[in-house]
């Protein structure tokens, strides 16, 4: 079968789709015939080799994806053969076929595309986790997402209005519309704090890191919680040159614990994918999320544009890399 099997650090230009072995499961794990693969940034990061959760290499890259269950291990009994599943996990799914482990693998709900589901299950689970779980929101309260028209950013927009909060956004210029469709005041990177006119987020999403992260965090309101969910402005500088580390570590996103209590602030750190550790609580919450979802109609945005056949891997990941994609990049691992 086709896959990307990462086997060196480097640029979009180390990833080859190669054949390899087509997987048979054991008894606990499910074999599922991938449709599409979500792209991450955190797979962007696996690749330069600057993601502490990524694992040895060789691997085959990919943590999500959508895709229809083709044999099942013996004790597997949540889904059959024939259901179309939503996958997520460490690695795996930019391939034509992949096993899972049943505590990574959920029932597509009905309401969604098949496309829509490669696109669902990282970016509104870590929406839904920020806002619910770690900032604990309320109806009426304002915020502020920073890469509001990426993936991640569009689910977090459309989960703060279902949950009844005053939406702002920042994006580049051309992303505008996008931000607006979706109910939020549109703001810039360079100019959020002015463009805010006092007004003080009480709960920040916050995905850049360097200058944006120093400015968000001191703007929040009495109380208000910013969570970390990325850092996506830092670049690993070259070994040769300390002072680019230098840089890097200043511009790494960290507080001053007397300004926390100064001014009554608190800062959080979110990533999902520690939370696979413990299955039955991400399920729930997974549930629970899904149900709001469901409720309020809302969707991923997946544009044809950002669906790349699997031969075109590099491409995809440089359009991901420059920044140049509206909501959800996919995988077409049969293409």
């Amino acid at each position: 079968m086709k896959a990307v099997v990462l086997k060196k650090f480097g640029g979009p230009n180390v990833l080859e789709v190669t054949d390899i072995e087509e997987p048979t499961p054991n008894e606990n794990q499910i074999k599922v015939k991938m449709i599409y693969a979500g792209l991450n940034w955190a797979e962007l990061l696996s690749r330069k080799g600057f993601y502490s959760w990524a694992p040895p290499l060789p691997y085959t890259l990919g943590m999500e994806g959508v895709g229809e269950v083709v044999e099942c291990g013996r004790n597997i009994d949540e889904v059959e053969v024939g259901d179309t599943v939503m996958v997520a996990g460490q690695y795996g799914s930019y391939a034509q076929y992949t096993l899972v482990d049943k505590e990574r693998i959920v029932r597509k709900p009905e309401y969604l595309s098949m496309k829509e589901g490669a696109a669902f299950t990282s970016n509104f689970i870590t929406a839904w986790v920020g806002l619910n779980e770690m900032a604990r929101v309320r109806p009426g309260e304002i915020g502020l997402v920073h890469a509001a028209a990426g993936g991640v950013g569009t689910a977090t927009l459309q989960l703060g209005k279902a949950m009844g909060l005053t939406m702002y956004g920042t994006s580049s210029p051309g992303k505008k519309k996008i931000v607006e469709a979706l109910g939020a005041t549109h703001l810039t990177y360079e100019g959020f704090v002015e463009e805010l006119n006092g007004v003080r987020p009480d709960i920040i999403m916050e995905s850049i890191g360097g200058k944006v992260f120093k400015q968000s965090f001191d703007i929040l309101s009495p109380m208000g919680r910013i969570v970390l969910v990325g850092a996506l402005s830092l670049k690993k500088p070259p070994f040769w040159n300390p002072l680019a580390w230098i840089k890097l570590y200043r511009d790494l996103p960290k507080v001053d614990i007397r300004s926390v209590l100064r001014r009554s602030r608190a800062f959080m750190g979110l990533h999902v994918g520690y939370l696979l550790a413990d299955p039955p609580k991400l399920r729930r919450k997974f549930n629970e999320m899904v149900e709001v979802c469901i409720e309020h109609e809302l969707r991923p945005i997946v544009r044809d544009e950002a669906i790349f056949p699997m031969n075109r891997i590099q491409d995809a990941h440089k359009y991901f890399e420059d920044r140049k994609s509206v909501g959800k990049v996919l995988i077409d691992p049969w293409s």
